[in-house]
């Protein structure tokens, strides 16, 4: 996801160069992209479901990469720093809190 002209876009890869192919496969990207637009508005008025989705998203970030004790640390440490400051919303504050 990134910001164009002032607009977010999700950009996905249909994973082919064949027109016919990326054509069957549209439909079912467009319905996940739909589906986390969202999931995303649902995030903005509850900060449990921006916190939940947040701890997902860490938890397959892991699975997709090797153990590294170091870098598992630096993170604990960066979430408690955050946690400490005083000019949090309560969105981000929930969402640290759940890490």
């Amino acid at each position: 996801m990134n910001a164009f002209d002032g607009k977010w876009q999700i950009i996905r890869s249909l994973k082919t160069k064949d027109k016919l192919a990326a054509l069957r496969k549209l439909p079912g990207v467009a319905a996940e992209v739909e589906r986390q637009f969202r999931e995303a508005e649902k995030a903005i008025g509850n900060p449990q479901i921006a916190a939940y989705k947040a701890v997902e998203e860490w938890w397959q970030y892991q699975a997709s990469r090797p153990y590294d004790r170091f870098h598992e640390e630096a993170v604990d440490h960066h979430i408690t720093s955050l946690r400490e400051r005083d000019d949090l919303s309560e969105h981000q504050r929930t969402v640290l809190l759940a890490c």
